[in-house]
């Protein structure tokens, strides 16, 4: 045998020995560390279990596998480790246990990817959904809804914590914040935002106890933040401030309201004044503070000649039963000011008449009437007492009235002089 054949054979011995060496010892340790390297993978990308744990679970569990892993190498190589030979029901057994493994290995990846929506390691979508009439499917794969023909989606984030929400009916709740030191708006350990708030365009904040979507605009609620809290206190000084304002209108409308009551009850507010008129307003009274109209008719026939503008109608009857009149008539003149009676006339007269009536014995059927008049004469603008006078005469008659009318038609020219003259 040449050397050149020598060393042939022993390369294809050293080949050999080697092949026997791969097949019986490497290749099926080899195959395991392949798939223990796979399935821990697996297991921790769906599940995002510790590494230790799934790695010492798996290897538990593994042992059998393994065993049958080798026993179907030995038999199928003839190869074996111990002096007792393989049989047909050991080959058997290894191949049940391998497909029972490959079993199990599937469906706990389907159990354990149930609630796993990404990837542990890359964080790459595990699952793709369609928005459906059920509402979200999701399925492990890409392509098509089934049922509705809709085109999946991988999932995201939003997506995801949208739907738990949904499903747990975890809604954020509205929170009405109306004093800013009453709410605890971070952690006092972490620092991190305990409460969630969405600005419309109008500036107004809404907040809520926990992040997702406005349930009105659909709009992802952002957290609470320093400047977001300096925002809220003004916006609720502003608040205030208009809340004061509003408060103090409505008192003071409430005070118009009750003093415009208070002055329809004595005068009439719908005379008027107008600019570069004239107006004279009129009110007399007997002793008995009975209104009388024979003394204001004859001073409003005087007053037209003279070309002014009487009125009859601004005073009211209560202004002479509460004692308004008499207040007035003794000279205290807050009433006009009070009244703002400068809005309704430029002068006030105000007349008392007191009469008496007597017979003379040496005519017959002749009554005599004693008229006394006491006038006051007030300017409203400014407010004072222009005039305060009495004029007294006597008037015959053979009746009262007449005696008393005739007595007025004497004063006459009495008062056409003291109105010329004080108007």
């Amino acid at each position: 045998m040449t050397e050149k054949k020598e060393r042939t054979i022993k390369i294809i011995i050293i080949l050999g020995a080697l092949i026997i060496l791969f097949v019986t010892f490497l290749l099926p340790r080899g195959i395991y560390h392949f798939i223990f390297g796979y399935v821990v993978q697996s297991i921790i990308n769906i599940s995002g279990m510790s590494y230790w744990l799934v790695k010492g679970i798996v290897t538990l569990s593994l042992i059998p596998f393994f065993w049958a892993l080798c026993e179907l190498f030995k038999i199928r190589f003839r190869i074996s480790f111990s002096k007792d030979k393989p049989t047909r029901s050991h080959r058997k057994l290894a191949r049940v246990i391998i497909i029972v493994y490959i079993g199990i290995f599937f469906l706990s990846m389907y159990f354990l990817s149930k609630e796993s929506y990404f990837a542990h390691d890359s964080g790459r979508p595990l699952k793709w959904y369609a928005e459906t009439p059920e509402g979200i499917r999701y399925f492990d794969s890409k392509g098509h809804d089934p049922k509705y023909g809709i085109k999946l989606k991988p999932v995201t984030p939003e997506i995801i914590e949208k739907h738990k929400k949904q499903s747990m009916n975890l809604y954020p709740k509205p929170i009405a914040v109306t004093s800013p030191e009453e709410v605890e708006f971070f952690d006092s350990i972490s620092g991190e935002p305990k409460i969630w708030y969405y600005q419309d365009n109008q500036g107004s904040l809404e907040f809520f106890d926990g992040p997702g979507f406005h349930p009105t605009y659909n709009v992802r609620l952002k957290p609470v933040t320093i400047d977001v809290i300096h925002l809220l206190k003004e916006k609720i000084r502003e608040n205030q401030e208009k809340i004061a304002a509003e408060k103090k209108k409505k008192e003071a409308e409430k005070r118009r309201q009750k003093l415009l009551a208070y002055l329809q009850k004595y005068i009439n507010l719908h005379s008027t004044n107008p600019p570069g008129s004239n107006e004279v307003a009129i009110l007399a009274v007997d002793k008995l503070l009975h209104e009388e109209h024979n003394i204001e008719k004859k001073l409003v026939s005087i007053l037209k000649e003279q070309g002014k503008n009487p009125i009859l109608s601004l005073f009211k009857k209560p202004f002479i039963k509460d004692g308004k009149f008499e207040t007035l008539f003794s000279g205290n003149l807050d009433l006009v000011r009070s009244f703002a009676m400068n809005k309704h006339t430029d002068y006030i007269i105000l007349v008392k008449k007191f009469s008496k009536f007597r017979t003379n014995p040496q005519v017959s059927n002749v009554i005599s009437s004693d008229l006394t008049l006491q006038i006051k004469i007030i300017a409203t603008n400014p407010i004072k007492v222009v005039n305060s006078t009495s004029i007294s005469t006597i008037g015959p008659g053979f009746s009262n009235k007449d005696a008393e009318k005739n007595a007025i038609e004497k004063v006459h020219n009495n008062l056409k002089k003291l109105l010329k003259e004080a108007l």
